[in-house]
């Protein structure tokens, strides 16, 4: 459930150009700035210039290929967001910042990802991964009607505009729904009265979001502190992802109490990991598998001697 985002990179105000048909920006809000003055949609390539292959191969094959860049032109302004190892790449470390907040922003989880947007941020498709163009000329045309059936829906109001929205956002390909969280909101807002009897299920999408992006930034910290996350959310979390959340935590705790036996010196440390299973794991799984869990535990560390040696070697 909770993704491995991978973060590093770029917005400089400098024009990179492809082939003479069009050109890709790398700062962020001037291209915003420009498809607002253009009428444009944005098309945002997520990148990692010197790690992804993936990447390294769409640019190449796609991306930067006459073809693709002629039939991008009259519709996109097209930006890279570039999250390499090396900040160098774009720029230093304060471009590094600002599109590290982009990726999170936009939940960017898979790269490459060419994500359409409008120039205000709503995100209305695009793709993930490598392709060829013929595939990506359907994505983006898709993404297309749906910025044109957004830009209609501005004229409604409340309920009404609530479901135009809805139809936009359930048209987001399945991988980028999570991108499309301002619309999402907005949806939430709008429909007061649950008029799409979705108003619910997006709440559960958006709260399940916010504390997945809460667990990525706590995970360089800490497992205890991600665990900490993972129960204070459970205090008001809606029902329909309390279970996600406790497995979320069954998956924290293991990757703790394995850790911890990795590095066990001593007939203490093993003595402490028993602690950990009965009385962190144990209480965490459900009720009708704890007492056989228990037991098993029980036999399994009844001799902390003899699991020292089958942990250490010796």
């Amino acid at each position: 459930m909770f993704k491995q985002l991978f973060f590093a990179l770029t917005a400089s105000a400098i024009m990179v150009p492809a082939w003479g048909a069009t050109e890709w920006m790398t700062d962020f809000e001037s291209a915003q700035t420009k498809a607002q003055e253009e009428n444009k949609a944005l098309l945002v390539n997520f990148t990692g210039s010197d790690w992804c292959g993936w990447c390294v191969q769409l640019k190449k094959e796609l991306l930067n290929t006459p073809q693709f860049t002629d039939y991008i032109a009259p519709h996109f302004i097209a930006v890279e967001v570039d999250v390499p190892n090396n900040a160098s790449r774009v720029g230093g470390e304060e471009n590094l910042m600002k599109n590290r907040e982009l990726c999170r922003r936009f939940s960017i989880s898979v790269f490459p990802s060419v994500v359409v947007m409008t120039p205000t941020g709503f995100v209305t498709g695009g793709f993930t991964g490598s392709t060829g163009f013929t595939a990506a000329k359907a994505a983006l045309n898709a993404a297309l009607k749906n910025a044109q059936a957004l830009q209609a829906a501005q004229t409604l109001q409340g309920a009404e505009k609530a479901q135009e929205l809805l139809k936009i956002y359930r048209r987001l390909p399945e991988d980028l729904q999570d991108a499309g969280a301002a619309l999402r909101d907005e949806i939430v807002t709008l429909d007061t009265e649950n008029t799409t009897g979705m108003r619910d299920t997006l709440r559960a999408e958006a709260e399940l979001m916010r504390i997945e992006q809460q667990l990525h930034q706590a995970q360089t910290k800490s497992i205890d502190d991600a665990i900490r996350i993972v129960d204070e959310a459970l205090k008001t979390a809606m029902p329909v992802n309390r279970n996600v959340l406790k497995q979320a935590k069954i998956n924290f705790l293991q990757e703790k109490i394995y850790v911890k036996l990795g590095e066990a010196k001593n007939v203490q440390d093993i003595e402490e990991v028993k602690h950990m299973l009965l009385h962190e794991f144990v209480p965490a799984i459900p009720e009708d598998d704890r007492e056989e869990v228990r037991l098993q535990i029980e036999r399994e560390f009844a001799d902390p001697e003899k699991v020292l040696k089958e942990q250490t070697g010796y």
